[in-house]
């Protein structure tokens, strides 16, 4: 066997041998402890054999110096700031707050979760509370077609958020988040629980009850992507029916005009029901109850609902819409747009006063070009692009005055000769192309109305404090003019969600004048496509 020479201790060494660091000491230490040793070439190779397996372990001696050095369960494990440290086996470090990070067991069907990791994109559904992310864990496994999920500790709104994924995206760095991939042992066609709880189900297969004690995992129907199990989407019926396969009644739905999803239910005494829904508005729990969204509704002529966007979804109550309020752009507010260049020239005892007042002091030259600089750079494409990049909001909310419909007709009353032109193809570009373009829907609250609804700033009063909307019937009819007008103009655009009437009325306005201003407006009795709140 050809041999090396080891320069540290004078000795051979076989090929591909080596005498680490901890092999070294050894010998050194030790080998003139043993004097009868260094004259018997057994003693050699037994010195090698100790030096080699030194070597060998070294990796283990410092995994366990690693380990002894790693937090226990349930012991602190990091921050947000310092990040996760390291967890004994079978441990990861959970966030629970971005002061205190745990370790707890990893988890039983979705292994050792990445922390830090958002798994941006493809999901399925946010749950909103749960205190695990066990839980979470648990309710990918139960539902069909997710794959992982990603759960944050301490979300926007404070609470917990579940977000169940159909893949893993693209990954991101979110502090506090962590995100897991399941996996599942069932096969197609096994069993996967009961009434008293349900496990895993393969990719494209889904959980399905046929009684009480006996679940099995079954194809996805092809028409219907999203299954929900013990969910029944209580109400809206469109017609029932007997007899059949969950898979048939995704069918049925498929091809009813008006009918967007539906709930299976087998413990009908009439036989196996299929309930044909014309909304997902009612969900509530109910053990036992198969509900499924159809992917490709058909509207009344039989035509595919154009369902890609989030606006039909929110519609639809397949998704619940999470807004934001793009506030102070097209119509002033001091208080939350005070950064924007517009305020230079305005008296801080007169810019909370309201746009009317602004504009009064600007003048309708200088106002008009200010008001224009400010709504080209107050909100911009790239703000519309961050919020859809949360991943979690999925809704703007737009407050507009009643004057900006006169960029394109005449309205009762010249309140409005006063404002600054121009604000209504901010709006259309919102509506018509950055909302569409960035998969958000857009409500569009009528803020200001002529006479004022409750004398405060945002309502653009002549007078601060002054409430007059309801003494005239020009500005009823003006508000009508505003209500119709916009309705008309974005029905059909595919991210318009529709119009909140009227923003916080307050008395003195007349309760029966407001009643009726709602049930006058054409879009209440003739537009379904528009809606209000």
């Amino acid at each position: 066997m050809q041999r090396t020479r080891s320069t540290n201790v004078g000795l051979s060494l076989p090929q591909g041998w080596k005498i680490s660091r901890l092999g070294v000491l050894f010998i050194s230490r030790f080998a003139p402890c043993l004097p009868s040793m260094t004259r018997k070439p057994f003693s050699f190779a037994l010195l090698f054999a100790i030096a080699a397996s030194l070597t060998q372990n070294q990796e283990v001696i410092a995994s366990t110096e690693v380990a002894e050095a790693c937090a226990a369960s349930g012991e602190y494990c990091g921050s947000e700031q310092s990040g996760p440290n390291c967890c004994s086996s079978g441990n990861y470090c959970q966030p629970w707050n971005p002061s205190y990070y745990q370790c707890r067991p990893t988890l039983a069907q979705c292994g050792t979760p990445e922390v830090g990791i958002d798994y941006y994109g493809d999901d399925i559904s946010d749950f909103a509370g749960m205190k695990l992310p066990e839980e979470c864990c648990n309710k990918c496994s139960q539902t069909s077609g997710c794959a992982a999920f990603t759960f944050i500790n301490y979300g926007w709104d404070g609470q917990t958020h579940c977000y169940l994924k159909s893949g893993t995206g693209s990954k991101k760095n979110v502090a506090g988040a962590i995100s897991a991939v399941v996996s599942c042992s069932t096969s197609n066609g096994g069993y996967c629980g009961n009434s008293r709880g349900s496990t895993c189900c393969p990719t494209s297969t889904y959980c399905q009850p046929w009684n009480a004690d006996y679940y099995q995992c079954n194809d996805v129907p092809a028409k219907c992507s999203t299954q929900l199990i013990d969910v029944d989407f209580y109400g809206n019926d469109l017609g029932v029916t007997f007899g059949e396969y969950p898979w048939d009644c995704c069918n049925k739905c498929a091809a009813t005009p008006g009918c967007v999803g539906y709930t299976f239910v087998n413990t009908d005494p009439r036989g196996p029901a299929c309930y044909l829904k014309t909304s997902l508005s009612g969900r509530r729990a109910s053990v036992g109850a198969v509900s499924g969204v159809v992917d490709s509704p058909l509207v009344a002529n039989n035509t595919p609902v154009a369902g890609s966007h989030v606006q039909t979804q929110i519609r639809s109550g397949a998704l619940k819409s999470r807004a934001v309020n793009l506030g102070g752009w097209l119509v002033s507010e001091n208080w939350m747009s005070w950064e924007s260049p517009l305020w230079t020239d305005i008296p801080s005892d007169q810019a909370w006063r309201g746009e009317y007042n602004v504009m009064k002091i600007l003048g309708k030259t200088n106002g008009t070009a200010v008001f224009e600089e400010h709504r080209k750079t107050w909100i911009t494409e790239a703000d519309i692009k961050e919020i859809a990049d949360t991943g979690v909001l999925n809704t703007v909310r737009v407050p507009v005055g009643h004057w900006i419909i006169r960029d394109a007709t005449t309205t009762p009353g010249t309140e409005g000769d006063m404002f600054a032109s121009g604000g209504l193809k901010y709006l259309d570009t919102l509506v018509n192309d950055w909302a569409v373009k960035y998969n958000l829907a857009v409500m569009v609250s009528l803020h200001a109305h002529q006479g004022s609804q409750n004398g405060y700033e945002h309502s653009a009063p002549v007078t601060i404090g002054s409430v007059g909307w309801s003494t005239s019937q020009t500005n009823i009819d003006n508000s009508l003019k505003f209500a119709t007008f916009l309705a008309a103009r974005y029905k059909n655009s595919p991210a318009f969600l529709g119009l909140a009437l009227m923003n916080e009325p307050i008395p003195p306005v007349d309760r029966t004048v407001l009643q009726n201003y709602y049930i006058q407006a054409p879009l209440v009795r003739h537009d379904r496509r528009a809606t209000i709140c």
